[in-house]
């Protein structure tokens, strides 16, 4: 009768140390993470957070052809990356390209410390200096 239970406490004492092993840790996402030829909008400043990924002009990010779930007009934008290859991306505070708030050039990054309402924005052939 002994060794049953010898067994089974040996068990129990295997089972419960692989219970308490830590797994691998899980990687958050990296910051600024945006493919080639995109525009990205985060809700956290310097690229974190939430991400919203465009290949293409958007005149309505809560219904376009990409909808960005956080998207709306009482939420803002904490930055942007455009991966765009050249130009850049004109940003709209209002849907239908109304009300331009920013230009992010291509390969560059903007963090706004105060939050940007964004709802649609343009790609843009040129450089965003006039």
């Amino acid at each position: 009768m002994r060794k049953p239970l010898a067994v089974l406490a040996a068990l129990g004492l295997t089972i419960g140390a692989a219970l308490t092993m830590a797994g691998p840790a899980m990687a958050a996402p990296a910051a600024w993470d945006c493919p080639g030829g995109y525009i990205c909008a985060y809700t956290g400043t310097n690229g974190t957070g939430s991400r919203c990924a465009w290949d293409t002009s958007d005149p309505d990010w809560t219904s376009g052809s990409i909808r960005c779930s956080w998207a709306k007009p009482s939420r803002t934008v904490g930055s942007v990356y455009a991966t765009t290859g050249s130009g850049g991306a004109r940003l709209y505070q209002n849907a239908n390209y109304s009300m331009e708030v920013d230009c992010v050039g291509n390969g560059k990054k903007a963090s706004y410390l105060k939050n940007l309402q964004v709802l649609s924005h343009k790609r843009i052939p040129a450089s965003c200096e006039i």
